[in-house]
């Protein structure tokens, strides 16, 4: 063949391959898996470098972006996995790359198949119905608790709190209410109440955080550095991934209890601001139960409260955006239903209404305790639909009558209702999914072994 139609053929090899090959993808990017062309939004172990060892595969990952390639690191121990498309666990983490076969740098079509996207499936806000969605797995957004008559259901109320778990407010608060009992607060079951943490790394005593945890509280995920990146583009997986995700490396690295970090299902977003489908997708790919970022402060102006829901459809209403617009089957959201402030305005954290005449920080030990009943009799025993009490515990720092507020309040609302449960925001999901009437829970002692 001689030179001239060589040049032929190499220019009719290039055009086609230009025309097969989208303007945004990345072409001879380097992975673990060789020189390949990764599609925009696509991510993949980056190459060994040559001062690298095989152990260090995943410890990088490429992400190609409208043709340009970035490179991010997975936090910890953490390594680049292509089936969550996320940062897991080392021993469940591959580099191996799926899809079609691509042409390598070579110009040959080789055996490296390529990346293939998640599969999202956009559904219309009207189509979930209890024919389609059906409990144990699905549970339709703005859907009433079906199949029990209203006065057998148990009210739910989940007291949580967020951010790390210092001594201090463990010695102060928790140990008290949590593991000591020391105001005897139990559920009609007899048995403790319980608790969920949304916690961070900044100044959390692991040795504190373990106590709570096999006293059968919930640890849940609330970022390692409480902070999530916009997830806007579809670059921004992997350091969501390594937020949420990271802090069950995290506690296994500060504890060696790896039941305990794999317990960690549930995550609430810093400040309550979503990072979209990116946020979802992440919970999704790393096995997550649950989100509860979702904000339904409307209560003020007459909407209902929210029974959690599954993400099975896109939800109708969100306040809080960049909010969820893709089908997430079996993720559950425990939405933040809004109490409602002494000035009437709503609220998603209860340590955010206003509070008594002259505000959060100088309102009295009665002043609190009302604003606790009235939303609890205005908003939710009415319906009984589970009742967030979701706070940062440097509120009872800040205004000591919040916490004998509360402590009296539980004390009080027990004494009078024997259908009222003070537990984890995972516990009301398994009961959403294997339901009982009050009165079999209190003979079966439910939850009686936490969560």
């Amino acid at each position: 063949m001689n030179m001239w139609i060589k040049c032929v053929l190499l220019i009719t090899i290039t055009v086609i391959q230009f025309f097969l090959v989208s303007a945004d993808d990345c072409i001879d990017a380097p992975t673990y898996e060789g020189a390949v062309t990764l599609p925009h939004g696509a991510s993949a172990c980056a190459e060994i470098q040559s001062w690298e060892t095989d152990a260090d595969k995943g410890k990088h990952f490429v992400t190609c972006n409208n043709g340009v390639i970035t490179v991010q690191n997975c936090s910890g121990n953490l390594r680049y996995d292509t089936v969550s498309r996320g940062c897991n666990w080392p021993q469940a983490a591959t580099c191996a790359l799926f899809g079609d076969t691509v042409t390598t740098s070579s110009g040959n079509a080789g055996s490296t198949p390529a990346w293939t996207p998640a599969v999202v499936v956009t559904l219309p806000l009207d189509s979930c119905t209890s024919t389609n969605c059906a409990l144990p797995s699905c549970f339709c957004y703005g859907a009433t608790y079906p199949g029990i008559p209203q006065t057998n259901i148990p009210q739910f109320v989940m007291l949580t709190f967020d951010d790390g778990i210092t001594a201090a407010l463990y010695n102060q608060y928790y140990s008290h209410l949590f593991i000591d009992n020391l105001y005897n607060l139990t559920n009609p079951s007899g048995c403790k109440i319980n608790t969920a943490m949304y916690t961070i790394n900044e100044n959390t005593d692991y040795s504190k955080l373990e106590l709570l945890a096999a006293a059968g509280n919930e640890i849940a995920s609330h970022t390692i550095h409480h902070i999530l990146a916009q997830g806007d583009t579809p670059g921004d997986y992997g350091n969501i991934s390594a937020e949420i995700t990271g802090m069950r490396e995290v506690i296994l690295d500060k504890t060696g209890n790896q039941p305990l970090a794999s317990s960690l299902v549930g995550f609430r977003a810093p400040y309550l601001r979503i990072a979209g489908d990116v946020m979802f997708q992440v919970l999704r790919d790393s096995h997550f139960i649950y989100d509860t970022s979702i904000v339904n402060v409307e209560t003020s102006v007459g909407r209902p409260p929210l029974w959690p829901f599954t993400l099975d459809y896109p939800v109708k209403s969100c306040v809080n955006p960049p909010c969820p617009t893709q089908s997430y089957p079996g993720l559950w959201e425990v939405p933040l239903n809004g109490w409602v402030g002494d000035d009437g305005f709503g609220c998603a954290m209860i340590d955010a209404c206003n509070v008594g005449v002259n505000g959060v920080f100088q309102a009295t030990e009665q002043e609190w305790y009302n604003y606790y009943e009235r939303n609890f009799q205005d908003h939710f025993y009415k319906s009984k639909v589970p009742m967030h009490m979701f706070t940062h515990a440097a509120l009872f720092i800040r205004s000591p009558g919040s916490f004998q507020a509360l402590v009296r309040w539980i004390q009080d609302t027990r004494r009078a209702h024997n259908d009222v449960w003070f537990v984890s925001p995972k516990q009301v999901i398994q009961w959403m999914k294997q339901p009982k009437v009050n009165a079999d829970m209190i003979t079966n002692k439910w939850g009686c072994n936490g969560v």
